[in-house]
């Protein structure tokens, strides 16, 4: 059977990474269960996980426990009950910005009765699209048009679409100008895409509607997010949506701190290891 103790106790860790593991194996099957892994397995690649990948799911639930943020049981509700590969992404990644927007001093709400996060006024809608292949501009379109629709009560929204490396290059925004036509209360789009290393350096490009944002995670991964807003001045959240892209690599540390490991991830790990 597998455990969280074995699969945290495959890396060479310090005195505190020691601390940290035991902490974090504990605290995941209390959140997940105890039977979770084994019905994980076969349908998640976490035999195959980095260190910083386990660290990370661990400190973001945990973090969002401890602030007793809304909504926090039914995300746990619907990670325990269906360890799927498409349940599991869709709610780490709200997990993740949640956490980020509470680092950010927002108030994050998870599951709200429409949309995926709220944070504050801003409210976020998660879409993944994860086969790559021809067609995947119009796909794109047609999932934030979904997605538009069925937000069209609220205010603000942004669409918030990840990938494993689907989206590829060359998505232009002007592709959504009629669905941004259409609904007006979609204020704009990021397209998040994760690649492996070996990592392209840094980047921040703005443009005129919008930013391009390239990021070494910890564990390795790259992430290149796209934010593209509505035509005309910066609407409403893109100012915070920006910093969550751009960011991105730092909350894991913020987050460890807040838990009482202020050394953050490299105190965690045998150097050189």
């Amino acid at each position: 059977m597998l455990d969280w103790p074995s699969a945290f106790g495959a890396f060479p860790l310090t005195g505190e990474g020691r601390t940290v593991a035991t902490r974090a194996a504990a605290d995941l099957d209390a959140f997940l269960g105890p039977d979770w892994l084994t019905r994980a397995a076969g349908r998640l690649r976490l035999a195959g996980a980095s260190f910083a990948e386990l660290v990370a799911l661990w400190a973001r639930l945990r973090l969002l426990v401890e602030s007793n943020v809304q909504g926090i049981a039914k995300l746990r509700g619907n990670l325990a009950r269906n360890p799927s590969r498409d349940e599991f992404r869709h709610g780490i990644t709200q997990a993740r910005l949640a956490v980020q927007g509470l680092l950010a001093g927002e108030r994050p709400v998870l599951e709200p009765p429409v949309g995926d996060v709220r944070l504050g006024s801003l409210l976020l809608e998660l879409r993944g699209l994860y086969e790559a292949g021809p067609g995947i501009t119009r796909r794109i379109v047609r999932a934030v048009e979904l997605k538009a629709k069925q937000t069209r009560t609220e205010p603000a929204v942004w669409v918030w679409i990840e990938d494993e490396g689907a989206l590829g290059a060359g998505f232009a925004a002007e592709a959504l100008d009629r669905v941004f036509h259409t609904w007006p209360h979609l204020r704009g789009v990021v397209l998040s895409m994760t690649s492996p290393p070996p990592p392209p350096p840094t980047a921040t490009e703005r443009f005129e509607r919008g930013a391009r944002f390239v990021r070494t995670l910890p564990g390795g991964a790259v992430r290149e997010s796209v934010v593209v807003h509505r035509p005309g001045p910066e609407p409403f959240g893109f100012q915070l949506v920006c910093s969550l892209c751009s960011d991105e690599p730092a909350w894991l540390d913020a987050a460890l701190a807040r838990l009482g490991h202020p050394g953050g991830l490299q105190s965690l790990v045998l150097a050189n290891s």
